[in-house]
């Protein structure tokens, strides 16, 4: 198999070998969106305000940490004037929708993460060090 190497740019010769897919279920302790939209079971609705889309993102993800079976966030970039913007606490994610009126993270955890592949089936959960 020919292929070309993504860091120098050069051509070179080997074989490719087909890894699983993973699914990270957990981001560490930042706030920060990770997706635009996701889908879900929505276990809970919440009102966010906040002077940035960081200080919004936060609110939602202390929401998320704050509800037991929530696993995601999702919440709406745009709202009226006045008007606190919605956050929406989920879990059980199922389909990717990309779209700017939207953005979401998953629930914040500083010290594990829980690796899936892709039907759902749990390989490993990994402690950080501290």
């Amino acid at each position: 198999l020919l292929f070309k190497h993504w860091e120098s740019g050069r051509e070179a010769r080997g074989s490719m070998v087909r890894m699983p897919s993973v699914v990270v279920r957990s981001t560490g302790p930042s706030p920060r969106a990770r997706f635009s939209d996701l889908s879900g079971t929505t276990v809970a609705t919440v009102g966010v305000e906040g002077p940035s889309d960081f200080a919004l993102d936060a609110a939602c993800s202390q929401a998320c940490a704050k509800q037991a079976n929530c696993e995601f966030w999702v919440r709406e970039v745009y709202a009226p004037p006045g008007e606190q913007k919605q956050c929406f606490l989920r879990h059980s994610p199922t389909e990717h929708h990309v779209t700017a009126s939207r953005r979401g993270g998953w629930r914040p955890n500083a010290d594990s993460a829980k690796f899936e592949d892709l039907s759902g089936e749990l390989l490993s959960i990994r402690t950080l060090d501290a």
